[in-house]
């Protein structure tokens, strides 16, 4: 029988194969949720990579992480709820008497695979013969079988929930769709207000990691031509885990002196790294539910975007970002000239997506979760009951 009695709080572990990194995708979307949960009054502990790793966190921790958490099933059992990202429950998800498992995707790795084996079928992305073997293969079997064993399975976007239905297998009662959320440090900052036909240059940042997943190959010609052509506007890079050399390298010498490059950044100083910055370039050809989007919104950008599943869930084209399709060069050149030649449209859009982050808050995505817990422990305590009646 579930421990858990109602009227206490629920206990919850959220446990993902990264590393500690409040600044990073999921770690930090892992961080900022267990947060809001405490807020709301649940107990809730967090476990990374850095916990359960043996080695240097290769491979070889991302094949033993599985099976480290199965060996703390009893660990694991005092708690109520363990949420799990991608495809890490898996061997747990076998073992009798275990807690209500929930498998959250944080982007489902199986779109992400697909959208890999496009670009290198296309000659833009070389794949490792190691590739197959794990990210390319093992990996995807991990995740299907820790969604299909779960007790419940939370998907950032309306594609991913399809495709885990249709192609995983996953029961659609078992299915939800989530949304990331942003901190309250960054609900309701001060709206940058700037003035029209200002001699200013126009400021364009492009935040997130400097890789292909992120569309760098289309959006770094896009830029170089841009710079060249116009002298009144600046690149911002912010988050590259790349060094300057790395990015400025893809550019004509010509322009370096208007680029600027921050390889890492402590995610609280963000809204203050876009001060004056008015577009927001974010060309990625697969997500889940971009946190960087949203919080580059909530700071008083106008976005471009590419028309993916988990960006085109957040945004509406010409209301409160210019959406062009993905894998455009082109498209992405002429989004930006007419955001830089057009101040009421990037006004506009400024304003409607700063409007739109405000909706996206963990307060209301704790809330949520914690209805879910409840109604999946509630399932739990009813089987059980109905078994023991049997019985």
């Amino acid at each position: 029988m579930n421990k858990h009695q109602p009227g206490q709080p629920l206990k919850v572990a959220l446990i993902a194969s990264c590393d500690y990194d409040p600044n990073a995708g999921v770690a930090g979307a892992t961080v900022s949720l267990a947060a809001a949960l405490k807020e709301k009054g649940a107990v809730c502990d967090t476990f990374f990579m850095d916990d359960l790793k043996t080695f240097t966190g290769n491979v070889l921790d991302d094949l033993l992480f599985p099976l480290k958490v199965a060996l703390l099933k009893r660990k694991f059992s005092t708690y109520d709820v363990l949420e799990i990202a991608t495809g890490d429950s898996w061997v747990l998800s076998l073992l009798p008497g275990r807690p209500v498992i929930i498998a959250n995707s944080h982007g489902l790795e199986n779109v992400a695979h697909d959208n890999r084996v496009m670009e290198a079928r296309e000659g833009r992305l070389k794949l490792s013969w190691k590739y197959t073997f794990y990210h390319g293969g093992f990996r995807l079997w991990q995740e299907k079988v820790a969604f299909r064993r779960a007790d419940a399975a939370l998907l950032l976007n309306g594609q991913d929930l399809k495709y885990a239905v249709n192609r995983l297998g996953v029961p659609s009662s078992k299915a939800y769709q989530v949304s990331n959320g942003i901190r309250s440090s960054f609900m309701n900052l001060p709206f940058e207000e700037i003035a029209p036909g200002s001699s200013e240059p126009i400021r364009i940042a492009c935040v997130g990691s400097y890789i292909p997943r992120k569309g760098i190959v289309y959006s770094v010609p896009a830029l170089n031509r841009l710079l060249k052509r116009t002298d009144h506007v600046s690149v911002s890079f912010i988050g590259t885990r790349a060094e300057a050399d790395a990015v400025l390298k893809d550019f004509d010498a010509s322009v370096h002196s208007r680029i600027q490059v921050i390889p890492k950044y402590d995610q609280p100083n963000l809204p203050s790294l876009l001060k004056g910055h008015q577009i927001l370039l974010f060309p990625s050809l697969s997500e889940g539910s971009p946190l960087t989007l949203l919080e580059a919104m909530a700071c008083g950008t106008a976005p471009v975007v590419t028309d993916i599943p988990g960006i085109n869930d957040t945004v509406t084209d010409g209301l409160d970002a210019l959406v062009v399709p993905a894998r455009s060069s082109e498209a992405i050149e002429l989004a930006l000239k007419q955001l830089l030649s057009d101040d009421r449209l990037r006004r506009k859009l400024r304003q409607n997506a700063y409007i739109t982050a405000q909706r996206y808050s963990w307060d209301n995505v704790a809330e949520a979760r914690l209805s879910l817990y409840t109604s999946l422990l509630e399932k739990r305590r009813g089987s059980q009951e109905a078994f023991a009646a049997y019985r």
